[in-house]
């Protein structure tokens, strides 16, 4: 009779344990979820932010080739606009 409230004992345990091993990798496959989610937001700004970044370094490129002289205040006022453009994708 002891033998089978023993084996009754640890049938109990093994299935709390059970139990809370399911809880643990639903909750593991739900974060992954979520996880998954906020990533691909992420990246798409990431990679557009790169992308800005690249553009503004050619358009500093194309200024530097500009005709001194020619439209001064407008080459300094998009230099201007283009650092701020820098900083905001950096």
């Amino acid at each position: 009779m002891l033998e089978l409230e023993g084996a009754l004992t640890q049938l109990e345990e093994a299935q709390e344990l059970l139990v809370e091993k399911e809880r643990l990798a639903s909750l593991g496959a739900l974060m992954a979820g979520i996880a998954h989610e906020i990533k691909n937001p992420l990246n798409f700004v990431n990679n557009f932010a790169q992308l800005s970044a690249g553009l503004v370094k050619e358009l500093r490129e194309e200024m530097k080739e500009q005709p001194s002289g020619q439209g001064g205040s407008s080459l300094q006022r998009m230099d201007e606009l283009l650092s701020w453009l820098e900083q905001n994708v950096g």
